[in-house]
């Protein structure tokens, strides 16, 4: 189980899917502790480097009772979305999609940061405690180093299921892609133009405005 949990974690979708394909093991997790804080490390590396200043924002989704049930809350409640019986794919559209409504309708944020030098960012980072429950959280666009990165959404349960038991400190390294920004192509000066947006007489060589 914990190294299913951790394959999981590695492609950001450290979430419900554990509840939904293991019920069983989730039952037999025992009751979530509704009162305890719960703390999210996002790890954030390509190709083994970690990736500073990448900038992250976690807005709270659902709330979570002691049977592992969740209810959404806050900003969320509104939208027509359901959390029961998704798989992990379905898990991931919905992410994609809370993030689409959260930037449509200018939703504020939880908490937000950006990863440090060693790639990291923990929630709580602005905000004093976060309470059990589902987070989204969105990684922002960032161009570093000559490259793009683009980040998927993701769900992430706090606490989460491992070994059969409720672990309240959760690291997630978020999926995403890196792109190279290819320098723009240098257009040559053709003969009638020049650098000052002035045309050339073709006749007599002189430059008119």
């Amino acid at each position: 189980m914990r190294n299913w949990t951790r394959r999981v974690c590695a492609s950001a979708l450290c979430i419900l899917c554990l509840l939904a394909l293991f019920p069983v093991r989730a039952a037999a997790a025992g009751a979530i502790d509704t009162s305890r804080n719960v703390r999210l490390t996002i790890e954030y590396r390509h190709d083994g480097k970690p990736v500073a200043s990448v900038p992250f924002e976690l807005y709270y989704v659902a709330s979570v009772d002691t049977y592992a049930n969740f209810t959404l809350a806050g900003n969320f409640t509104a939208y027509p979305v359901t959390l029961e019986n998704l798989t992990a794919a379905e898990w991931t559209a919905l992410a994609e999609t809370l993030a689409a409504y959260a930037e449509r309708d200018n939703l504020t944020q939880l908490d937000s940061g950006k990863t440090d030098a060693s790639g990291s960012l923990t929630f709580p980072n602005e905000t004093d405690r976060l309470a059990p429950g589902l987070y989204l959280a969105v990684g922002k666009k960032h161009t570093a180093g000559g490259y793009t990165y683009t980040t998927e959404p993701f769900l992430v349960s706090l606490p989460n299921l491992e070994n059969d038991a409720w672990v309240y400190d959760v690291t997630a390294s978020p999926k995403h892609t890196r792109t190279e920004n290819l320098p723009h192509p240098t257009i040559p000066l053709t003969a009638g133009s020049s650098s000052s947006g002035r045309t050339m007489c073709r006749s007599c060589g002189q430059a008119r405005s």
